[in-house]
């Protein structure tokens, strides 16, 4: 896409010669010949510091604050008033708002954001309608995603990726972090569906605490006001909020209860689980059925739930997603199984939360009965309190632990492990392992070949920051080379 940005910030009262750009760019480091590198002045970096940088580049032209004192060539200049304030407007402007040319979801929550948006990708393809993700794992069609740096990528960026996507698809399911709600990086994005999964502990020494936690996730709908609002009906903080706050073309999930009184829902209840998945009977105000899919846990029994509910507001039929959930296969890193003859069934997840390790945990003893070892650390320079938290719901729900590093980054490991042993009531009986890959074999080794092991904390991730360096590191290639070794 180019475009004349004379034309696109002549909306925002700002007169400049006419210059075709390519893309916008807000890292100099992604800008390449005829794009534009806005020159944004943020809380830890300035990026009027690589001016050079872009120029060398390539950038036709630097978008600089109106106050701003530097100094290039004239032609290449553009000084923008409050230039923070209306970046996400100049995006949305620049690449013709595609958040309004194709059905975009919004999914927040703590907890399966990721597996959420993949299952309602995948379910939009099963019934022929191409659909993409934006997110922790990535961008674009679930089997063939872009990294990303953030789990919500800066408004500039983002407007980038939806007009990416938008030819292609005809959904959009993104992960909506705290942090970009607070940070305004959905600014300009228009939501067809927002979703949200549930509340607990996480990110607060960003948050500072719980309260401004749940605001954040409640922007979603107050603030971007979607067109479709899907809220998990079980979770404490949505009923403080049904309470409170009144929401667009409503649509609960969840248990189902004695009695209620909305009038568009789709509930749950007698739910059977084996070592082959979950079957649930499914009522609803689109009608009734039977829910069957390849999956572990009552979590993702929501998580999939939530998934279905949001197609339903766009029309799809219950039958058509039901059968096409029979289909569905794990998101990589989310409970994703791995199996070897005579070996333990090991699971790789990416709880990092005291309640996620416990669901997984409490979700492995329903499916498979009897030993259930874990695997689990903390990562350094994060929330410090959740650390005897870990360790407490991995107690209360595994019959033994492992205690080793996650993303330890500039603390020492063995401080990390100390923090999370504290939580425990036992901790004689927990086996603490620095080396991550050493922690993996040994449970391996150790589990009964009836029993499971879930390797928690990293999931989908390939890489353990140390220090400050980002090491090579994927707990499930690492996994599968044990399990293959162990049963040649």
């Amino acid at each position: 896409m180019s475009r004349d940005i004379s034309q696109v910030l002549s909306a925002f009262n700002v007169q400049c010669d006419s210059i075709v750009v390519a893309h916008l760019r807000l890292d100099s480091r992604q800008v390449n010949e005829g794009d534009a590198f806005i020159a944004l002045r943020g809380h830890h970096q300035n990026g009027e510091d690589y001016i050079s940088s872009a120029l060398e580049r390539g950038a036709v032209c630097i978008i600089v604050d109106a106050d701003s004192d530097v100094s290039a060539a004239k032609a290449r200049l553009i000084r923008v008033p409050a230039l923070s304030h209306c970046i996400a407007g100049i995006a949305a402007q620049f690449y013709q708002h595609p958040s309004k040319q194709v059905c975009t979801v919004g999914v927040t929550g703590t907890n399966g954001k990721s597996t959420t948006t993949t299952m309602i990708a995948n379910l939009a393809k099963h019934c022929e309608h191409p659909s993409a993700i934006i997110g922790t794992l990535g961008y674009g069609q679930p089997d063939a995603l872009t990294p990303l740096a953030n789990t919500t990528p800066s408004n500039v960026d983002l407007q980038r990726i939806l007009a990416e996507l938008t030819p292609h698809s005809k959904l959009v399911a993104m992960e909506v972090s705290s942090h970009g709600l607070v940070q305004g990086r959905l600014d300009e994005t228009a939501f067809d569906v927002a979703v949200f999964t549930n509340l607990s502990r996480d990110h607060l020494d960003y948050h500072s605490d719980m309260t401004n936690y749940a605001e954040a996730k409640l922007s979603l709908f107050q603030r971007h006001k979607p067109e479709f609002s899907v809220l998990n009906a079980d979770d404490e903080y949505a009923q403080q909020w049904l309470d409170k706050h009144t929401f667009s073309n409503l649509v609960v999930y969840g248990r189902k209860p004695a009695n209620h009184t909305f009038k568009n829902f789709i509930w749950f209840d007698d739910v059977r689980c084996d070592a082959l998945g979950f079957e649930v009977t499914i009522t609803s105000s689109w009608g009734t059925g039977k829910l069957r899919a390849p999956l572990y846990g009552l979590f993702n029994v929501y998580n999939l739930v939530a998934a279905i509910a949001t197609l339903l507001t766009q029309g799809f039929e219950l039958k058509q997603l039901l059968c096409a959930a029979e289909q569905l296969q794990p998101v990589a890193g989310r409970m994703q199984a791995f199996r070897a003859a005579n070996k333990p069934i090991c699971i790789v997840d990416y709880a990092h939360t005291p309640e996620a390790l416990e669901l997984a945990l409490q979700a492995l003893q329903q499916h498979v009965p009897g030993n259930v070892m874990c695997v689990f650390g903390c990562g350094g320079d994060r929330d410090k309190g959740k650390r005897p938290l870990m360790a407490q719901a991995a107690e209360r729900n595994a019959d033994q632990l492992v205690i080793t590093s996650d993303n330890p980054r500039s603390e020492d490991p063995q401080q990390i492990i100390a923090d999370v042993k504290a939580g425990l009531s036992n901790p004689q009986y927990a086996v603490c392992k620095i080396d991550r890959a050493e922690a993996i074999r040994y449970a391996i080794e150790h589990a009964p070949k009836e029993g499971v092991v879930l390797i928690a904390g990293k999931g989908h991730e390939d890489y353990q920051i140390i220090g400050d360096q980002r090491l090579p590191f994927c707990d499930r290639r690492y996994v599968e080379a044990v399990l293959r070794e162990k049963s040649a």
